[in-house]
């Protein structure tokens, strides 16, 4: 009898542990898979704002894979962060189109970087970039 409580036991507690590391790799994957996910998206949308034309346009046609992008990783920004991150994704979503003109964009600029309590670069340069690699900054 003593036997096949042992050996229950033993069968149940490696269950257990299989369990236990199949969650904690099914979490982990999940975590790498969304910050890659965010990453790719962040990193096209970097590289075409540099290129575009017209900011506004640019902003306004795009700000749907950057939703995207950031609700896929706000369940995993480390807690410091998701105030700072929040903000960002709120002041992101309310750019005044005329603030991307670039004769004004040295206050965007400044309210940007106000947001996570660093100094501006003195000359400014396309703001959209900047809120995209704020976005990438407050991942890592």
């Amino acid at each position: 009898m003593n036997e096949v409580i042992e050996k229950a036991f033993f069968t149940i507690l490696g269950g257990a542990i299989a369990a236990i590391i199949g969650m904690v790799l099914s979490d982990h994957k999940r975590k790498k898979d969304a910050r890659s996910d965010f990453e790719v998206t962040m990193s096209e949308l970097y590289g075409d704002s540099l290129d575009a034309k017209d900011l506004s346009d640019f902003h306004g046609h795009t700000i749907d894979r950057v939703r995207r992008a950031i609700f896929r990783i706000r369940p995993f920004v480390r807690a410091r962060n998701i105030r700072t991150f929040d903000l960002l994704w709120a002041k992101y979503q309310t750019i005044n189109h005329e603030a991307l003109n670039p004769d004004n964009e040295a206050d965007l600029i400044q309210e940007l970087y106000a947001i996570s309590g660093e100094a501006a670069p003195i000359k400014p340069s396309r703001a959209i970039s900047l809120y995209i690699k704020k976005f990438c900054d407050l991942v890592h």
